[in-house]
């Protein structure tokens, strides 16, 4: 039952704490500092996109490896940074288990295809990793700098929402709408990158321009990380860690039925289902994975994150600041 604050015991002031603990203004202004440092994993995915595909020599073994190795270390370095302070930064660190599950979502959406492709019977690529999937992990690397920017704005229009509300159901009425535009902000400001990446491989990748359906999965894998990492800020990251894992499954069973159909034993049971995968594609494969996730994710979002405790324990995440007045208990009961 709703429980509206008593009319003769206005809410006190509450002046928000900005994500991040309170260093900057609440409104959303963005420093230098903290662009630079949001662009740092976009700069090192496109870096990695020019160099090198054209400057690892075609081979077998671990050693043609090494050079992808080392440019994901460097990437690894640059989104940790970004994570680790700021809008996108989570109380405790996130769930156990997040970051390995964002480690394969993101390794499949380089390297899945491929793989998917060359199990269902077809030829192997010249290379580990194509220009166009290194395209489109640029693309969602860029990503991170809107995905901050709109879990910002959400943080302090949901903080100002909570000083002016009377009660419960005031305050969820309020924050669902606002938590649908950061949503969609970013779910546009995505769009726009994989678009960008779609024309910039059509004309410097000799024709080779990204699929429809790749393009769809990585739009489907950057909103599930943005739902994920959202939850994870305002203090829910098993929902996020659950559905991000449960996409993890649903690919890794896609390998795992194209790797077993080639064997005779099973090959007449599993052959319906691979023919569905091949005709699905590498970019299918992802979009319906992900996608499902994230659908199942914001339904939950939409209801947790209209809860005032939720925009409470985001206030605090950060570094020690300016502290905030209390809030009312009432609002929280």
């Amino acid at each position: 039952m709703t429980r509206a604050l008593p009319t003769a015991r206005p809410l006190p002031a509450f002046r928000p704490v900005p994500a991040g603990g309170g260093r900057g203004p609440a409104d959303g202004s963005w420093g230098c500092r903290a662009a630079g440092r949001y662009l740092l994993p976009g700069a090192a995915c496109a870096g990695a996109a020019v160099v090198l595909p054209g400057s690892v020599a075609v081979g077998h073994g671990p050693r043609v490896l090494l050079p992808y190795a080392a440019a994901t270390v460097v990437i690894a370095a640059a989104l940790a940074l970004c994570l680790r302070r700021g809008p996108l930064r989570a109380p405790g660190g996130g769930q156990a288990g997040g970051a390995l599950c964002t480690g394969w979502l993101l390794g499949f959406a380089v390297a899945g295809g491929d793989l998917l492709a060359v199990l269902l019977g077809a030829p192997r690529p010249a290379r580990p990793f194509s220009s166009t999937a290194l395209t489109v992990l640029t693309a969602l690397a860029l990503a991170v700098g809107p995905a901050a920017l709109s879990a910002r704005r959400f943080a302090a229009r949901a903080a100002a929402q909570l000083g002016r509300s009377r009660g419960l159901e005031e305050f969820a009425a309020g924050v669902r709408p606002l938590f649908a535009a950061a949503t969609a902000a970013f779910g546009l400001a995505l769009a726009a990158l994989l678009a960008a990446a779609h024309l910039l491989a059509a004309h410097l990748l000799a024709g080779r321009s990204v699929p429809a359906g790749v393009l769809a999965g990585a739009a489907a894998l950057g909103l599930l990380l943005f739902l994920a990492r959202l939850l994870a800020v305002h203090g829910f990251p098993g929902a996020g860690a659950a559905a991000c894992a449960a996409a993890c499954a649903a690919e890794a069973a896609a390998l795992a039925v194209a790797g077993l159909h080639r064997l005779p034993a099973v090959e007449p049971r599993l052959r319906p289902v691979a023919e569905f995968l091949h005709d699905l594609g590498p970019g299918g494969v992802q979009a319906a994975a992900c996608g499902s996730a994230a659908l199942a994710l914001a339904a939950g979002a939409c209801r947790v994150l209209a809860r005032a405790s939720a925009h409470r324990a985001a206030a605090g995440a950060g570094p020690a600041g300016p502290p905030a007045s209390p809030l009312p208990k009432e609002l929280f009961t």
